[in-house]
């Protein structure tokens, strides 16, 4: 359901207090069986590559639990930083932040860090309504299950909501 025949895959196994301990041999074998799925109905079987759909397989004390990423990049990258400097805050500690305070997105906005500039773009992103990533594009959307007609609906609708910028003084 999540991955097409012949599409790159990423398999990443570990093992704790387990009879299958060793976590490349786990990953192969999970490559394996997706691979045999796909033959059985003459398709292309998937490969291994670190670029993949990312598949996480644990196995803790003989139990295993087999996992498909669906974000891609992580949750905490917005999609609008492009270079990443010295130990930079990240975007959803700045937006937390922003909101523990009970900013209410119209008064003035001081950034007291004086930083690489996250907690001012958060602190925008918030009194525009602009919703966090939208940006950015997520692993689901390529999965055969997904219905894109959806997500670009939910997408049209979440930008309906964006607040025109102010003007300044």
């Amino acid at each position: 359901k999540y991955v097409f025949p012949g599409q790159r895959v990423n398999i990443q196994a570990v093992s704790h207090k387990s009879k299958l301990y060793h976590s490349d041999g786990v990953a192969e074998r999970v490559l394996g069986a997706i691979a045999d799925h796909f033959a059985m109905t003459n398709q292309k079987p998937c490969v291994q590559d670190p670029t993949g759909q990312l598949v996480l397989v644990r196995i803790v004390n003989d139990a295993c639990t087999i996992s498909i990423d669906s974000s891609g990049e992580l949750l905490h990258k917005r999609g609008y930083r492009l270079a990443v400097a010295k130990a930079p805050l990240r975007e959803t500690h700045a937006a937390a932040m922003i909101l523990a305070s009970g900013w209410d997105g119209v008064a003035d906005f001081i950034d007291p860090f004086c930083g690489s500039g996250t907690i001012p773009i958060e602190a925008s992103l918030i009194s525009r309504n602009i919703p966090p990533g939208i940006a950015r594009s997520f692993a689901f959307i390529k999965w055969p299950v997904t219905e894109s007609a959806v997500w670009e609906d939910l997408l049209a609708k979440a930008k309906e909501n964006i607040l025109p910028p102010r003007a300044s003084i």
